[in-house]
């Protein structure tokens, strides 16, 4: 995604309503793009959990990515990549925002 680096800041959009349910977070757009409505729920995984909470409009990228290495104990050079694409894919569903760089 054009504009989104290591450097960006980003949070939850007001588009998404996030619950925490039994450990996992579930993400609900609080808007229909006429797909398939299984489609519309998203169901984060331990480590994007982990990243979604630390989206806070404060921390850049990069340091998510080093909050979550910690967490994982996994070098953040190695999450890093993934964590950019991640970030991108729910920009473009409208469920975060990018608030600018650091």
């Amino acid at each position: 995604m054009t504009g989104l680096s290591l450097d960006s800041v980003c949070s939850p959009s007001g588009q998404v309503a996030a619950r925490e349910i039994e450990g996992e977070v579930l993400l609900v757009p609080l808007f229909s793009d006429g797909g398939d409505a299984d489609e519309d729920f998203y169901t984060l995984n331990e480590t994007a959990r982990s990243i979604w909470l630390k989206l806070d409009g404060r921390r850049t990228l990069s340091e998510v990515a080093a909050l979550v290495a910690d967490e994982f104990d996994v070098p953040a050079s190695e999450l890093q990549t993934d964590l950019v694409e991640f970030i991108g894919d729910l920009t473009r569903r409208h469920l975060l925002i990018v608030k600018g760089t650091g």
